[in-house]
């Protein structure tokens, strides 16, 4: 399990970095991440997930599939 954030902690120790150091490059991360918290600023980046997703250099195309919830 990948952490991505938390908070507005920024940490950097040999089993943990935050936020993740591959966060801004990663569209299959930054397209849900952006789904559920667009607006969050992400430390050490200095932008929102909208603005990381926005500048992202990966173009690759990410499809999210949304599971319907039971009655």
């Amino acid at each position: 399990i990948d952490i991505l954030v938390h908070g507005r902690s920024v940490l950097e120790t040999e089993e943990l970095i935050l936020p993740h150091p591959q966060l801004a490059t990663r569209r299959f991360v930054l397209v849900p991440f952006e789904e559920i918290a667009p607006d969050l600023p992400i430390p050490v980046f200095n932008k929102s997930v909208r603005e990381l997703l926005h500048y992202c250099p990966d173009s690759s195309d990410v499809t999210l599939h949304h599971m319907e919830k039971e009655a």
